[in-house]
């Protein structure tokens, strides 16, 4: 329920969740991992922006490049999920959920961990988010292309901030991840239409519903008098 709140506050992050979720758990069969390890980076892949409920809508759609004030307040997100999560799940799950924005060569935030502080589930969570944020679209960005995609992952892959072998594997199945993102999000898009087109009919019968109480509210003080032919 919690994770369905952050979603479906905006339109460009209501996939974003479920995307992620969806390549996580393919890098998990493609590397052939156990039920139990598979079972974790899923949990921890849904429950990994958790903390973006605390995250002032106007950032998380901003339509441009944060400030830095801007930039210090999106990444509390990841605090704010462990501040959330923390003796309520199993700990490795929580673990892959907080360490998505780490990078292998200690670049990453908010512990500037190293690579042999990160284990292959948190890996690929983190490349997982990546792909999804590249290939999504956004506020301030359309989605990429496959080609961009690939070339941004290769050369953070080069410059040893995430795993090359799990970017190996998510270049050479590209096509067959796309495809099941795009089946899984358009699941997600059709549930999040239906509620904004209900929120807004319910919108409009409470703006209604005032009208009529302000109306009558007044017309009894003498403020407003309805006179009816």
């Amino acid at each position: 329920m919690l994770v369905s709140l952050i979603d479906f506050r905006s339109y460009f992050t209501v996939t974003h969740t479920i995307t992620t979720c969806t390549i996580s758990l393919e890098l998990a069969r493609l590397l052939s991992l156990s039920s139990e390890q598979t079972k974790k980076i899923y949990y921890g892949a849904m429950m990994h922006d958790l903390g973006k409920i605390g995250i002032p809508i106007e950032i998380l759609e901003y339509p441009g490049q944060l400030t830095q004030e801007q930039m210090i307040i999106m990444r509390s997100h990841v605090l704010k999920t462990r501040e959330l999560l923390e003796e309520k799940i199993d700990q490795e799950i929580l673990e892959i959920a907080c360490r998505h924005h780490e990078k292998l060569n200690g670049s990453g935030y908010p512990h500037s961990l190293w690579e042999n502080q990160l284990t292959q589930e948190q890996r690929i969570v983190a490349i997982s988010d990546i792909v999804s944020a590249l290939c999504g679209k956004r506020s301030y960005k359309t989605s990429f292309s496959k080609e961009k995609t690939c070339e941004i992952l290769n050369q953070m892959a080069q410059a040893g901030e995430i795993d090359s072998m799990i970017v190996a594997q998510v270049i050479d199945n590209y096509d067959l991840i796309e495809g099941k993102i795009w089946k899984e999000a358009a699941a997600v898009l059709e549930k999040y239409n239906t509620i904004i087109s209900d929120l807004l009919n319910r919108k409009q019968e409470l703006i209604e519903a005032k009208w009529l109480y302000l109306v009558f509210r007044y017309s009894k003080t003498g403020i407003v008098n309805l006179k009816i032919d």
